[in-house]
């Protein structure tokens, strides 16, 4: 079993919507009160920032601020927070412009509990994509009866990754920092800046041929 996973929240310079992610996670459930929350914070010029992080009590275990000491943008932000699976074992990651589900926590664990064994499965996501990132088409995963599927995509709206999945990225990001050429990739991933993460993800995930769980319910959602 995952052991109380910690929730990262990665924060930068939307003071309102961290407050409303917060809020949203102190309406939550939760089945134990030894759950860590970490809000990590890129350097900006926001005091409101750190004061919402400051103010916010967490009744469910250890509350830790980070703010980090020169801006790092938010690629190198995310692979920053996703390198604390190495002191918390599994980590749930939650961009500050997200809003969580009162059973996201029960269904992380429960979810990532059931894949723990499964050297194919590289993250559990809390997001079920209802477009096409490719061309913005809506998208519905067939409905076979089962309460998740499996995408060689990277979710970014919700997701948690254990110690074992994220040094297994690192390991081979580290060997491959640049996007391969046009042998296998789609063509809107190439297109992607260099702030993103997730498409070196995504290319891990084809290149290693890896997948991501995705719920058939939303378990956070996100507002842009």
């Amino acid at each position: 079993m995952v052991n109380n996973p910690a929730i990262v929240v990665v924060a930068y310079n939307r003071p309102a919507s961290l407050w409303r992610l917060l809020n949203s996670l102190a309406n939550a459930s939760y089945p134990v009160d030894d759950i860590p929350l970490i809000i990590s914070i890129d350097n900006n010029d926001s005091e409101e920032v750190f004061k919402a992080a400051e103010y916010f009590e967490w009744k469910h275990g250890i509350k830790k601020i980070m703010t980090q000491a020169a801006h790092l943008g938010l690629k190198e932000h995310i692979l920053r927070c996703g390198d604390l699976t190495s002191e918390y074992h599994s980590i749930i990651v939650l961009e500050d412009d997200l809003l969580v589900s009162p059973h996201f926590y029960s269904y992380a664990v429960s979810a990532s509990t059931f894949y723990l064994s499964e050297s194919n499965i590289a993250g559990i996501s809390l997001y079920n994509y209802e477009v096409a990132e490719s061309c913005f088409y809506p998208f519905k995963a067939i409905d076979d009866g089962t309460d998740v599927y499996f995408m060689q995509v990277a979710s970014s709206w919700g997701q948690l990754w254990t110690c074992q999945q994220w040094e297994s990225f690192r390991t081979w990001l580290a060997k491959n920092p640049e996007l391969a050429e046009k042998k296998f990739l789609p063509k809107y991933l190439l297109d992607w800046g260099k702030n993103s993460w997730k498409k070196h993800f995504i290319h891990y995930l084809i290149a290693t041929n890896k997948y991501f769980v995705f719920p058939r319910l939303f378990l956070t959602t996100n507002f842009e």
